[in-house]
């Protein structure tokens, strides 16, 4: 047995024979999909979701990831479907961009902010309407 360990540690691999490998490259670099073989690859994966298991790994990674102000403002920016003009009884006009931060702010209910900036109701929300800024210019 002392034989065979030995022989183990003692072992120097030689270098492969080029000749000897299939000649498939180990890696994609520099090949492209084709429009149809990205199209296939969208259809296959259509309605596939993660299990609850592993959105719960995934949210466990993320933990303690630290995300820059910067970064925090790009994300928050480009979720933001602003800007949007809301008006007061009083005749008070505000430009949003974030309506989320500005109802937080505001402690306003956002659901129903947004039921009046997208016209479902009519109704005044604490003495408040709204609309797209881009319907108003």
């Amino acid at each position: 047995m002392e034989e065979f360990l030995e022989g183990l540690r003692n072992f120097v691999c030689d270098d492969p024979d080029p000749s000897e490998f299939i000649g498939v490259p180990h890696n994609r670099t520099g090949i492209k999909h084709t429009d149809e073989t990205k199209e296939l690859c969208r259809q296959k994966s259509l309605g596939r979701r993660h299990t609850k298991e592993t959105c719960n790994k995934m949210s466990k990674s993320r933990i303690g990831h630290p995300v820059n102000e910067e970064t925090r403002n790009k994300i928050a920016n480009t979720l933001c479907k602003g800007p949007y003009l809301m008006k007061h009884i009083s005749g008070k006009e505000v430009l949003v961009y974030n309506i989320t931060k500005w109802c937080r702010d505001n402690n306003f209910h956002h659901g129903r902010v947004m039921d009046r900036v997208t016209g479902r109701v009519t109704k005044l929300y604490r003495g408040w309407t709204g609309q797209p800024a881009k319907s108003v210019v």
